[in-house]
């Protein structure tokens, strides 16, 4: 809890901080070069962690298959789920109300540019002319860096942590896992306090939120009914029970978390499952967020990432979607990490 309210306030700094700087924007041109630097160094980080984690490495296997599955079949059902709510609620493809695009459609004619930054990364389409927004490649340049980022973080992990140093008995891996965990949350709050300074030059982003009401709330319904919906399917297929499937979905990408609490309760296969899922979930939407994004609409790409929706994986869908999907995901994310200890042991029953 402590951890979320640090995010919080890094992140309304950032927002009031950039409101200052409305009237001067050009001169935040780097922000988005050091955001690219700082994610790459950032899931470089994580495939480190999980590369030099022994039960993760030795697991992947007949578990680790099952975990793949489960994970493809959670993200395609939360996507489907979140597609349909957010039909019904009424918000297009970009995450926008009528209302919302209206609000655009005069701050664009007032502004001295005539674009707004709330249409960073939407492809061309619908009310958006072309020449804004070209059409590219599915599998834009980021992603191929994240990718490169996590085989290099994982291999390093592997070979160099775990094969090298984790054959010296003085070497602790528990003590060196902590240390990047304590190494990724200052990054954590840089990149959130520069996706902040991005909604405060902005300076819609509130308004945009009261628009929203209670629309905001369709994300994390929307998660919870695909995740649910997928995990019991998959006890059909897996060795597991049906309450132990939807104890791993219920840890929505936070694999510190929900894997003790099953493993803590006897379940070492649901466990294995669940650690390899979560982990998996997180790594996937880093790669997928811009495709689905792009294909499918804004609100259905913040639905993959779960709870890592508002730290790991916020950086991209800030880069890839707008200010008011941010949001959205933002606390789409605070919703579900609040959820996973009180959801996964509620399960195991």
């Amino acid at each position: 809890m402590g951890e979320l309210i640090l995010f919080f306030i890094v992140m309304v700094g950032g927002y009031f901080a950039g409101s200052r700087l409305r009237e001067v924007p050009e001169k935040l041109w780097w922000t988005g070069k050091v955001q690219t630097f700082i994610i790459t160094t950032l899931v470089s980080l994580l495939g480190v962690r999980i590369g030099s984690n022994r039960e993760a490495i030795s697991d992947f296997g007949s578990i680790g298959f099952y975990a793949v599955i489960f994970t493809v079949v959670v993200l395609l059902f939360s996507i489907a789920a979140t597609w349909v709510i957010r039909r019904l609620v009424g918000l297009d493809r970009y995450g926008l109300s009528r209302a919302d695009r209206e609000m655009l459609r005069e701050t664009a004619e007032a502004a001295a540019s005539g674009e707004s930054v709330l249409d960073k990364g939407k492809p061309a389409g619908e009310s958006t002319p072309d020449k804004e927004r070209p059409a590219g490649p599915v599998i834009d340049r980021m992603t191929i860096y994240i990718l490169c980022a996590v085989v290099t973080g994982l291999l390093c992990g592997y070979f160099i942590i775990l094969e090298h140093f984790g054959a010296d008995p003085s070497f602790d891996l528990t003590r060196f896992a902590d240390t990047i965990g304590r190494i990724i949350t200052p990054i954590l709050c840089l990149l959130l306090f520069l996706i902040g300074v991005d909604a405060g030059v902005e300076g819609t982003v509130i308004d945009s939120f009261r628009n929203a009401g209670l629309r905001v709330l369709m994300l994390p319904l929307a998660v919870i009914v695909g995740t649910f919906s997928a995990s019991l399917l998959m006890s059909v297929f897996l060795p597991v029970t049906v309450r132990e499937c939807l104890a791993i979905g219920s840890g929505f990408a936070w694999y510190s978390i929900a894997p003790g609490i099953i493993i803590g309760k006897g379940h070492t296969i649901a466990g294995t499952i669940s650690f390899i899922h979560n982990v998996l979930r997180e790594l996937i939407s880093i790669l997928l967020i811009p495709t689905v994004a792009k294909r499918i609409g804004f609100i259905e790409a913040c639905a993959m990432p779960g709870a890592a929706g508002m730290d790991v994986c916020l950086p991209m869908i800030e880069r890839t979607t707008n200010s008011i999907v941010t949001i959205y995901s933002f606390i789409n994310g605070v919703i579900l990490t609040i959820l996973v200890p009180v959801l996964v042991p509620l399960m195991l029953g």
